[in-house]
């Protein structure tokens, strides 16, 4: 096997499908999407000082959006999502740093649904709050750097998709 494969094989080996924070169970976190009837995608990466983009967001924003879609999610506006109940966007923010040393690229995925809020306690106390949320890690031979972060990218989407449905079963 030839030194980049070896290193997609880890890269999928350390993807590890985050559970959230440690006092949520997965299932509570999904329950937390039940009745959103659409959402808005935001898709960020961040790469090392001075290198372009691995993913091109654009790209992984459009790969996100056709997944979402042919799951039968629909894809609010930022003007709509405001209006929306829920007011509800999916956040996939992907970390690249470059480790020098052995000529690799970790690679930090994360994914959250950030949505409106308000304190049981007190009602009248609204915000804007995280609550749902999964992520992992890659490490990457620079030839692999780009496929790795499209294949993280549509994992976290998977995970989405899976805790959306889970939420909302018919």
């Amino acid at each position: 096997m030839a030194l980049g494969g070896i290193w997609t094989l880890i890269g999928l080996v350390f993807f590890a499908s985050g559970q959230g924070p440690y006092w949520m169970e997965p299932e509570t976190m999904a329950m937390s999407m039940r009745d959103i009837k659409g959402i808005e995608l935001w898709v960020e990466e961040t790469g090392p000082e001075g290198e372009q983009g691995f993913g091109k967001e654009e790209e992984l924003a459009s790969a996100a959006t056709k997944r979402l879609m042919d799951a039968g999610i629909k894809i609010l506006l930022s003007s709509d999502r405001a209006s929306s109940d829920g007011n509800a966007a999916l956040h996939i923010h992907v970390i690249v740093v470059k480790a020098e040393a052995c000529n690799a690229y970790l690679v930090r995925y994360y994914a959250g649904v950030n949505q409106s809020v308000e304190l049981r306690r007190n009602q009248e106390i609204r915000g804007y709050a995280v609550t749902w949320m999964t992520g992992g890690i890659g490490f990457y031979a620079p030839d692999t750097v780009q496929a790795g972060i499209r294949d993280g990218v549509a994992l976290l989407t998977g995970e989405f998709i899976k805790a959306y449905r889970l939420a909302n079963r018919k």
